[in-house]
């Protein structure tokens, strides 16, 4: 559509992903343990209190607790909330304290007798069955896989910010695990990134949104393909036109369904409790293969 959406909106949302990023992988890891080790465990609880915390901020950002309707054509729907000092210095505080936490959950988990045993050589994806299947995301760089679309094929801000792609050559369920932690600690580096630009950014330059045309009508027979990285993995959308300002063909390309299509593969020769363990380590959402 020709739209180029100002530097500035591009940070914005860029930090606003990142966040929704660490909201997903707290989720997961929480979650994860809860399906690993079971009971009601201390490391899902310390999951969803740094999960909350995140949850306020991005509350404040959006205005929303659970979808986030925030994003824009051209942009984000309104600037950060005021005073910007007082959302900097909570997202600093969160920053600030994630490191010890992180710690936690790696004595909590990578360290567990009980995880290690359910998870080392479980659930083992071969890489090239990964890319068989189709899988992308945590899922897919815990096979050994670097690819990342913020890096590969980038957008927003990623391609001017200093941080790494975080991938693991276990292949299993472990591995995914480990991931995901050592992506909140990446994800935790761009958004610090992003605070500190932000903070410094000239009032009259904070451009929220560019023109967007009322109608976008393409050729006919235009078609697009873009794709970014969600929590899960790549996230694309698909349109074709036929000239008239609705889509012949439209498609949304979620990560979830083609990383559970690699279950038989995972699953084939263990055990049934393995089969939990390697379904809790893909963190798909059920609504989204659905779709």
């Amino acid at each position: 559509a020709d739209i180029d959406v100002p530097e500035y909106a591009q940070l914005i949302r860029t930090m606003s992903a990142e966040l929704s990023r660490m909201l997903s992988h707290f989720l997961a890891v929480g979650t994860f343990a809860l399906d690993v080790i079971g009971e009601f465990c201390a490391t899902f609880m310390y999951g969803i209190r740094d999960r909350e915390v995140i949850q306020n901020i991005l509350e404040d950002l959006t205005g929303q607790r659970l979808m986030f309707n925030y994003f824009r054509l051209g942009g984000v729907v309104w600037d950060l909330p005021e005073p910007r000092e007082e959302f900097f210095e909570t997202v600093r505080s969160f920053l600030d304290g994630l490191p010890a936490k992180l710690e936690e959950y790696h004595d909590l988990l990578t360290t567990n007798e009980i995880m290690q045993s359910r998870t080392v050589d479980t659930g083992v994806l071969p890489p090239e069955d990964a890319r068989a299947y189709g899988v992308t995301g945590p899922v897919a760089r815990a096979s050994g896989i670097d690819y990342d679309v913020r890096r590969d094929d980038p957008y927003g801000y990623y391609d001017q910010l200093d941080w790494d792609v975080v991938t693991e050559d276990g292949c299993d369920n472990f591995s995914r695990l480990l991931v995901r932690v050592g992506e909140i600690e990446q994800s935790a580096r761009i958004v610090e990134q992003c605070v500190d630009l932000l903070e410094d950014w000239p009032e009259d330059d904070r451009e929220i949104q560019a023109n967007v045309p009322r109608t976008l009508r393409p050729e006919t027979d235009a078609e697009i393909y873009s794709t970014v990285e969600g929590a899960k993995g790549e996230l694309g959308i698909y349109i074709r036109s036929d000239g008239t300002d609705s889509p012949a063909r439209f498609k949304i390309r979620g990560p979830s369904f083609s990383n559970l299509q690699a279950l038989p593969v995972m699953a084939e020769g263990e055990y049934i409790p393995d089969l939990i363990a390697s379904l809790g380590s893909l963190d798909t959402i059920m609504g989204e293969v659905d779709r």
